[in-house]
């Protein structure tokens, strides 16, 4: 049976635990910011014209209904 890392003894063991359990937090963080972002705009149900063109629709998927300009897709 495998120990916690509470009570584990091994220096090297309680390191790369603490390791993981920073990234994972880091991640878990950059999830849910990442959720709000979307939830807001995949509620706001844009419209989006195929004639625009990408672009325009990229900006218009990424601005909130305030106005905002939410980061959430990558730069073309």
């Amino acid at each position: 049976m495998q120990e916690t890392i509470e009570n584990s003894t091994n220096a090297r063991e309680v390191t790369a635990a603490q390791k993981r359990k920073e990234k994972l937090t880091k991640q878990l963080k950059e999830t849910k910011d990442y959720d709000e972002k979307i939830a807001h705009l995949a509620l706001a149900r844009i419209a989006i014209d195929l004639d625009d063109g990408v672009k325009v629709n990229y900006e218009k998927v990424q601005t909130g209904t305030d106005g905002k300009k939410l980061k959430v897709l990558a730069k073309i």
